[in-house]
């Protein structure tokens, strides 16, 4: 009982430490935020505000971290524990502006700032540091072991011996020679402990040499940085007799460079140094001269060429054992790393290792026979996942170690998902084994059991080698598997040496061991590959049954079989060559076009839902010569397919695209095919593109389709390729199968199948379609999926037109826009400028009319130019005309045009001219901003600032970022605009020219600034509902509030979102308990009256405005009932709707969670 009121006194008392601390920090922050503004450093506060009253709260000083969770507070902390020299130095002497202050929080404060400016490992300026010479006299001790902290965690002895130095100068009235080296040898006895010894010395002759210029001192301070009283160079003595070699042909290497002038006056007094003269480094007079330095060097290097080496045993005529151990060590690091330029010190090292097996007793000597004779030094891909199973390259040699005991005719190696498989023939018999774990020896215990079956005397055994190797980590422990074959006797003597077997059993018969034990040096024969082992069998190939209702109707069975046969040989993610392509030729020349198109469609139809078809490469062949036949035909109904095809491939998965490598063999088939049906692919594809890789991938074949883009601009060809889909006027297609009249309509810009017979019209598939016709049914689904994302498409590429001020000629837009049905309906839903000889008109395309903002018809006379409106180029009045005619009239339209948010520029903006601040000091989830970034093209880094190219205006648009992007969490800065200059034909940003605020045309300025507005609200650090009820930070809380119910939440979306709810709710049922008060949409409940912001949802409950917690997808469903002017939603407009039906009638709610916080107020 008494441990455990004393375990809650601890407990209790760390508790108040922290308040304390706590509290002490935010009373400082509030002295120094005046001192920040007078600094012109304001506009960082807040985040170092933010960033110090999360470290404080955890009332850990850093200097009694451990490394790793320091190296977490600098993560975390980017201004504070990450900062620049620069963003040190200034905080510091704001800190340091009162000295009379400097005392308990404020110390510790400036304490902790150091540290974290030593533990700077890169950009290290010793002048940033001269902030400390005004530090207080009184706590110059004090402050050492942090300075010595962060030195010991930077690990970079040239900085610390700058600093010490420095910081002995700056203060050598309070501080002797003994406080500073002792500190100094406790930063060089952890650097010594972490393997530094190889740039030791070149870092002290290099602070030797820099030391009068870094530190801008006189002679006479010279006399009082006296070396040997500092005794820096004497620490040598402490580094281990084994690693002296290193030091002296260390400085063997200074001498030996072309720049001696510039060492020898350092070399020369180092060496006369008398802390070195009892050294002993290599030998007594190491020193002395070069020419002995170079001796000794080469002597060493004699010690350690391996090859040399191997010579005198050969000479000799004698290997001892830990040689061999060596030169075994030798073998498994060149198995590992693959070095190619060691074949004739091979040879001499199976010379050596036949040599020393020859001394061995005749069993022994067979056991090694037997280990080598499985060795093989194997290059395995970096790309490859040993997740899925050996790599081919690992199973080849443990064929080649069975074609010593029995006969491997043929050999096969593909993939299957995450599966590794071989089929071999084996003694006439045809079988598969899988690999399934790419680290060990899985594959063994089928190949034993096959072993077994064909009565082969012997089972593979691994066995594992422990190695220590010299790479990247010094002596890092590896274990290597090395994989052999063993009779029954050999396993029972030697059983204690193998690791755990998959042994079948041993078969009975005469050893085959004379044969299969050979001279280490000789040659194994290579395993026989063929590209194909078998024919296709319809009845029990699993690969084919869903092809066979195609093949087995056909009176040209022969000729399909032979064409899958022939797709089977399809080079692996590479373009087939002319002999192959001959073939497919001759192969689909005998059947018929159409027969030949519709199975191709039926076959493709069915591979692409298969993931299989795009993971066992054999079938990914397959899949890619299929495609490339179904592109030679042009025929509609492949084409279909081929888009989805490609789509797949490159679809966004875990790591990259999905099977990059096979879509851009099929994007390079369409690109040679060359045809303008091949282009609207292309151009399908691109309009609904959204994964940068992908987007780059197709630019880059349809810039090969040379022909056409001599009659066509890229843009224009996008127009032109645009399909119909065969719909009519009235938005739908249809097509008879079987008994039934299918119709395929376009309604809500999503497509709706349903099936007619006899009057009587159903949404699900017949039966009697699904059985008969299920091809014809899966087509007319694939297209109407197709035209729903080219809908979806298409309206992205229209929106985007803004951002590059396109227009079309009159002709072109009404040729391939009106006129195409499937374009028509969303143009006519749009708002269009055209020009004509009476000047310029704001349009809407409705019931056949053009109409104005105010309903009325507007005849065009001779109209030249057409660009899709943009409300920031229209009076505000002209505006609400638009929006009220839009909403009256029930147009949806694609995406936000008549209600898009308007971002004009301010007065501050003019000021400043060439920069905004508006978004200025937000914090954002990196990861967040990046996805946002990157589906708005925006070109997003890990460390670069995020912006977008806008390539057709030379013009860029940039918003700073403190910190990096992923991974983070980003404070925004202000917003730029730079020029576009051209650099090795790509157009790159250049920052030395930015472009005024006032020159950038309305239309850019507020499309980019919509953009940012969004990533604000969107990936904002405050955006998290739970934020105020799982903390008790009062400044995070603070923010929180700021961010959800203050001046930040008044954004133009919230403007908009307000006119929006001003329509909309006078038409619901919620109506007479809903009112507008400044940005909220307050609601009468039957408990409460609530108040919803709008600009990010979040709910206060009057009286006392206590925060409602409310996350979507606990609240109701009346929201989607509502009809809104635009398809694209706006998803808080949807979260405060379905709040305010839920807390109209707050007296039915049942959600525990919420009912808990609004009966506890």
């Amino acid at each position: 009982m008494s441990k455990m009121k004393n375990f809650f006194s601890k407990t209790k008392a760390e508790q108040i430490s922290k308040n304390i601390r706590f509290n002490s920090i935010a009373s400082v922050l509030e002295d120094l935020k005046p001192k920040f503004t007078q600094a012109n450093e304001a506009y960082k506060f807040q985040s170092y505000e933010r960033e110090l009253t999360r470290l404080y709260a955890e009332g850990t000083p850093l200097v009694t971290m451990s490394y790793n969770a320091f190296g977490r507070a600098k993560r975390d902390n980017y201004y504070f524990g990450s900062g620049s020299d620069s963003d040190y130095k200034n905080f510091g002497k704001i800190i340091l502006q009162e000295p009379n202050n400097l005392e308990g929080v404020y110390l510790n404060l400036l304490k902790d700032l150091v540290t974290f400016h030593a533990a700077s490992r890169t950009n290290f300026n010793i002048k940033s540091f001269d902030y400390l010479k005004e530090y207080p006299k009184e706590a110059i001790k004090e402050l050492l072991p942090s300075l010595t902290y962060g030195l010991k965690y930077a690990g970079i002895i040239e900085n610390s011996l700058q600093l010490f130095v420095a910081f002995f100068i700056w203060h050598q009235d309070v501080l002797n020679l003994d406080d500073v080296t002792s500190e100094l040898h406790i930063v060089l006895d952890e650097l010594i402990s972490k393997d530094e010894l190889s740039k030791l010395l070149y870092e002290l002759i290099n602070f030797h040499i820099d030391l009068n210029k870094i530190l801008e001192i006189d002679e006479n301070n010279l006399r009082t940085l006296d070396i040997e009283s500092l005794s820096i160079y004497s620490y040598l003595n402490k580094i281990p007799r084994d690693s002296r070699f290193q030091i002296g042909t260390l400085v063997n290497r200074f001498l030996s460079k072309s720049s001696i002038g510039a060492f020898e006056a350092p070399y020369r007094s180092l060496r006369s140094h008398s802390s070195l003269q009892n050294l002993n480094l290599i030998d007594d007079q190491n020193f002395e001269s070069n020419e002995k330095l170079t001796i000794l060097s080469k002597i060493h290097q004699e010690q350690n060429n391996l090859e040399i080496r191997v010579d005198k045993r050969l000479t000799n005529n004698v290997v001892e054992p830990w040689f061999f151990e060596e030169l075994w060590d030798f073998l498994i690091k060149e198995r590992w790393i693959n070095h190619s330029s060691h074949k004739n010190l091979k040879s001499k090292i199976s010379q050596c290792i036949a040599l020393f097996i020859s001394a061995m007793p005749d069993m022994e000597k067979n056991w090694y026979h037997k280990l080598f004779s499985g060795f093989e030094q194997v290059a395995i891909p970096n790309r490859h996942d040993p997740y899925k199973g050996l790599h081919h390259s690992q199973i080849r040699p443990i064929f080649k170690l069975l074609q010593n005991v029995c006969e491997i005719d043929d050999t096969k190696f593909y993939t299957v998902g995450k599966e590794s498989r071989v089929k071999f023939i084996l003694n006439g018999n045809q079988y598969q084994a899988t690999s399934t774990d790419g680290f060990g020896y899985a594959i063994n215990g089928a190949l034993n059991k096959i072993l077994f079956e064909e009565k082969v005397p012997y089972q593979l055994v691994a066995l594992e080698r422990k190695v220590f190797l010299e790479d990247s980590e010094a002596y890092q422990q590896r274990h290597v598997l090395i994989i052999t074959l063993v009779t029954e006797e050999e396993y029972k003597l030697y059983q204690g040496q193998f690791l755990k077997q998959d042994i079948t059993g041993f078969a009975t018969g005469e050893s085959n061991a004379q044969k299969f034990i050979k001279n280490i040096e000789s040659e194994k024969d290579n395993v026989r590959v063929k590209s194909n082992l078998d024919a296709v069998d319809l009845e029990n190939d699993m690969r084919f049954k869903d092809f066979k209702p195609v093949i087995e109707k056909s009176d040209k069975k022969e000729s399909w079989k032979k064409f899958l046969i022939h797709c089977l040989s399809h080079p692996l993610d590479k373009k087939a060559g002319k002999t192959w392509t001959k073939t497919l030729n001759e192969i689909t020349r005998v059947i018929d076009s159409a027969e030949l198109a519709n199975g191709l469609s039926h076959f493709l139809s069915y591979c692409v839902k298969k993931d299989e078809w795009f993971l066992d490469e054999e079938k990914v062949s397959c899949l890619t010569g299929m495609a490339f036949a179904a592109i030679l035909t042009n025929n509609p109904g492949t084409n279909v397919w081929i888009e989805l095809l490609i789509k797949k491939c490159y679809k966004k998965v875990k790591g990259g695209a999905f099977r990059a490598k096979t879509g851009a063999v099929v994007l390079e088939y369409l690109a040679a095919e060359g045809s303008i049906e091949s282009y609207t692919i292309l151009g399908n594809l691109k309009a609904k593109a959204t994964y940068n890789p992908f987007i780059k991938a197709l630019n880059t074949r349809m810039n090969k389709f040379t022909n056409l883009l001599k009659e066509y601009t890229q843009e224009q060809l996008e127009d032109v390729v645009i399909p119909n889909f065969s719909l009519n006027e009235d938005y739908f297609r249809t097509q008879t199968i079987g008994d039934y009249q299918a119709k395929l309509s376009l309604e809500d810009y999503k497509t709706v199948l349903t099936f007619e017979k006899e009057g009587k019209t159903v949404k699900s598939v017949p039966k009697i379609l699904r059985e008969h016709h299920k091809g014809e049914v899966d087509e007319l689904k694939a297209i109407g999926k197709g035209i729903t994302e080219s809908l979806k498409g298409q309206s992205n590429r229209i929106e985007k037109s803004w951002l590059s001020l396109r227009s079309w000629s009159f002709e072109d837009w009404n040729k391939y826009l009106i006129r195409n049905n499937f374009m028509k309906y969303q143009i006519e839903k749009l708002i269009w400028t055209v020009e004509d000889g009476h000047g310029i008109h704001n349009v809407l395309f409705h019931k056949s009319s053009f109409k104005n903002a105010v309903g009325e018809i507007v005849t065009l006379s001779a109209p030249s130019k057409v660009s899709l409106w943009h409300p920031a180029t229209s009076t505000v009045e002209e505006v609400e005309h638009w929006r009220s005619f839009i909403f009256e009239n029930r147009i949806k339209q694609p995406f936000k045009q008549a209600y898009r948010e308007v971002y004009k520029l301010t007065p501050a903006e003019e000021n400043t001219e060439d920069h905004s601040n508006r978004f200025l000091g937000q914090t954002l989830n990196g990861n967040t901003l990046y996805a946002l970034g990157k589906g708005r093209m925006w070109t997003m880094s890990y460390e670069e600032a995020p912006y977008i190219k806008l390539p057709n205006l030379n013009l860029a648009g940039w918003l700073g970022v403190s910190g990096g992007v992923l991974y983070s969490t980003p404070t925004t800065e202000d917003v730029r605009f730079y020029k576009l200059k051209t650099y090795s034909k790509s157009k790159q940003i250049d920052y030395s020219e930015k472009v005024a605020l006032n020159e950038i045309p309305e239309i850019i300025f507020s499309e980019v600034f919509r953009d940012i507005d969004l990533f604000v609200a969107v990936a904002n650090f405050y955006i998290d509902p739970y934020l105020p009820t799982n903390t008790q930070d009062e400044l995070l809380v603070r923010n929180w509030n700021s961010q959800n119910f203050g001046e930040k939440s008044k954004t133009p979306i919230a403007t908009i979102r307000k006119q929006l709810l001003q329509k909309i709710i006078p038409m619901t049922n919620i109506a007479k308990q809903c009112s507008f008060i400044d940005n909220a949409l307050v609601v009468e409940g039957q408990l409460k009256t609530y108040k919803i912001n709008l600009g990010s949802g979040n709910i206060l409950m009057e009286p006392n405005d206590q925060y409602l917690c409310i996350v979507p997808g606990s609240t109701a469903k009346e929201e989607k009932k509502v009809w809104l002017p635009f398809s694209e939603g706006d998803k808080v407009l949807m979260v405060i709707l379905s709040k305010a039906f839920l807390l109209a009638k707050d007296d039915k709610i049942t959600d525990s969670s919420i009912l808990r916080q609004i009966n506890a107020t």
